[in-house]
Parts: structure tokens; sequence; C-alpha cells
């Protein structure tokens, strides 16, 4: 009877570990970006209530009409007469579950934060280990592959373009968690003090508009707008602010009403783009023309809110993974092989800039969470049309800053650590 060698043994047992790792980082990172979904959904059913709502009112209608009621129906709302007030009642429901979406959400995002906590180490661990294989042996001239195609197939599968777009893919990861994760993050801080003292200035009353509370309600609109990031005047040759700065047109996404950014003009290894879908403000001229005629609390909120639930930002890919397939692809030379791992691992220590700050980024969504529920409550939105209109304002503001933390880096990560473990393989394949 033979035995195993313990050296190997061991190393066979690493390997089956980190490949059951792998694949729960996949179906985690999976299950969250439904559960993203999911509340994006939710939210724009919420959107689409109140904006009709507040266009009945303003027109002093108290009922819905009976050609409307099938449009009403088709958002959930299932009653034979539908009034003003109970379209009201159901966006304070709607928001209210959304506001569970979140939580729960934030419950998932803190399981797959586990499962990469140990995911990373053990890739840094087998990506060291790759880098320090003889350089020297003897190399295949030609690599079959198959599994790896899943995440590092785009839409050519070549050596070079693989190198070339995992080049990119160093440069791009770096733009996303050294420099927005960090802006972001201080984004939502500032956003809950801010929403802190918004219920301070209803009470005290806010007056006219050009009194003193009335003035310093708006600017504290004008603040949610900064640290918001929100910019109307953002165009092709205008982009926002940040790494975003890179105006690409992807089919599906960018069109007449919105623009697509990226903070380069090329994908992440495999084909997926990280991308920021945005309102073409420039596109209606009366919007800018609204807040210089009628700079009020009402317009202020209003361009606020449909700037918010207009602006999305998520990973993307334009091309079909190519699972199933196999591939033959020219092998990496040594020097090749140093460079991948030398690549992954800065990689990684850019997604430690996120994963270790974990705690922090529960803690703060948690925090605007409470603020921004708070602020809500104080201020309703009964009847009186500017608290309506910074009630709502606030909703999209929670919502979005919320998902915002983790948006696109969970999937970002998710994906990141299949494709290096995936390039592992070729850098192995490659070696005799």
């Amino acid at each position: 009877m033979s035995i195993l060698n313990p050296a190997v043994a061991a190393r066979m047992v690493e390997i089956i570990e980190l490949d059951t790792i792998m694949v729960s980082v996949e179906r985690l990172t999976l299950d969250v970006e439904g559960f993203f979904k999911t509340i994006t959904d939710h939210f724009d059913r919420l959107v689409l209530l109140d904006r009709t709502v507040t266009a009945l009112e303003e027109n002093n209608e108290t009922t819905v009409s009976a050609e409307h009621l099938e449009y009403f129906r088709s958002l959930g709302i299932t009653e034979e007469t539908v009034s003003v007030e109970s379209i009201r009642n159901q966006v304070k429901s709607l928001w209210k579950g959304i506001v569970k979406y979140i939580v729960e959400g934030m419950k998932k995002v803190k399981l797959w934060a586990k499962k990469i906590a140990l995911a990373i180490p053990n890739l840094r661990k087998l990506i060291e280990s790759v880098s320090k294989l003889d350089r020297d042996r003897r190399y295949n001239e030609v690599v079959s592959l198959r599994d790896e195609l899943n995440y590092l197939g785009g839409d050519t599968i070549t050596r070079d373009q693989l190198l070339k777009d995992f080049n990119n893919t160093v440069v791009i990861m770096r733009d996303c968690f050294e420099v927005d994760f960090p802006s972001v993050l201080s984004s939502v801080e500032n956003t809950s003090d801010i929403l802190r003292n918004i219920p301070i200035v209803f009470n005290k009353g806010i007056g006219e508009y050009g009194d003193a509370g009335y003035s310093e309600l708006r600017d504290m609109i004008k603040s949610l707008w900064t640290t918001c990031h929100i910019a109307p005047d953002v165009g092709e040759s205008n982009p926002p602010n940040g790494v975003w700065h890179e105006s690409l047109k992807i089919r599906g996404i960018t069109s007449d009403s919105h623009l697509t950014f990226s903070p380069r003009a090329v994908p992440v290894v495999g084909g997926r783009y990280p991308l920021m879908r945005y309102p073409r403000f420039n596109k209606e001229p009366a919007h800018a023309a609204m807040l210089k005629n009628l700079p009020t609390v009402i317009n202020y909120s209003r361009l606020g809110t449909a700037h918010l639930s207009s602006t999305h930002v998520d990973v993307y890919s334009k091309t079909a993974n190519t699972s199933g397939d196999a591939a033959e692809i020219d092998a990496l030379t040594g020097d090749q092989v140093i460079e991948v791992c030398r690549n992954c691992l800065a990689i990684l220590d850019s997604f430690e800039i996120y994963y270790e700050q974990f705690d922090e980024i529960e803690k703060c969504k948690e925090d605007l969470i409470r603020t921004g529920n708070k602020a809500v409550g104080i201020i309703t939105d009964e009847e009186d049309e500017t608290r309506q209109s910074v009630s709502e304002f606030i909703r999209n503001v929670v919502r979005f800053q919320a998902v915002r933390l983790d948006k696109p880096y969970v999937s970002l990560i998710g994906h990141g650590v299949r494709s290096m473990y995936a390039l592992m393989s070729y850098c192995q394949k490659s070696l005799a």
C-alpha cells in the first residue's frame, strides 16, 4: 500500500479548501448582487408612485381617474378606487420595506465579507507560491483553458489580450478601491451629519422664502448635493468629479436619457466594466433654468431626487461568458508569470483597503439609515409641499448612499478573486 507524501497531501488539502472558498465567494457575490437588484426594483416602483402622487397633488386632484387605475394596479395597488392619500401611504409602506431590504442586504454583505476574509489571505499565499516556481523550467508552448474562461474570457481570449486587460485591471482596481472608496465612505459620514441637523431646522421653523430658517434648510439640501456628488451639468465632454471620468457608450445602458462613465475606457479582465449610469441633465435645460430662476428648497430637493433615482453604479459585462468552451492560447513565459503574480498582489492590496474597513462601513450604513429614518419621521410628508419634497429627497439619499458603499466594490472583489484564481491556474499550466 502506497502512502501519500505528507507535504503533497497537505498541498492537496489546501487546494481543495481554497477551491471551496472560491465557490462560496462566487455564490455569495451573486446572492448580494441579486439583492441589490431587488432593492433597485422596489425603489424604482417607489419613485414612480412618488412622482405620480406629486403630479396629482399639483393638479389639486384627490382621486385617481378610472383610466389610470390599471397603471396603479401594475404598481401593486389593488383598491377599487385610489386616492392620493392612499398612494402616499403606499409610498411610506414601500419605503419601510426598502429599509428592511437594505438591512437584510447588509447581513448578506457581512456573510460575504467573512468569506472574503478567508479568500484573500489564502489567495495571496497561492500567488506567492506560484511566483517562486522555477523560472528556468521547460514551458509548454500552448495551454488549454476551459473552466478559467468563466473569469478570463472577454471579447477575445489570447495571451496578449489577457495580459493587456489584466494590466488595465490593476489601474482600475486602484482607482476604485484606493481613490473612489475612501471618497464614498467620507461622503456617507458627512451625509449622516447633515441628516441629523435637518429636523432641527424644521423644528425651529423654516419660514418663507428668504427667511433665515429657509436659507439654512436650502444650504443643507445643497450640502447633500455635494456629499452625493450631484452635478446636473455633467455630459460626455464634462465627466463627473472623481475617478468616473471616461465616457463610454454601452448598448442597452447608454441612452438618450442616461450617460455611462467608467474609471477607464477599457474593461477589467473578463470583459467587465465598472460603470456609473448617470442622468443626462444637460439634455434638459429646464433644470438649470429652474434653479437659476427659482432656487427653492422644493426645486433643489426634486432635482436631487431626479438625479439620485437615475444614478446607478455597478459592474457590467457586455459579452457573454465563454463557460463550457475551451480555448487554446499561448503559454505564459517565466517573466510573464512573475508579472502576473506581482499584479495580483497589487490588486489584493487594493481589495484590503475595502475589506479591512468593513466594520467601519457597517457602522456608517447603520448610522445613515438611523439618522435618515429619524429625519423622515420628524419631517413627515403630509400636505406640506416643502416637507414632501425634502422627505422624498432624504429617502433617495439614504438608499443611494447605503447601496453605494457596497457597489461596485462587492462585485469587483467577487469577480477579482475568482479571476486571479483562474490566472494562477493559467500560470501553473504554463509550466511543464
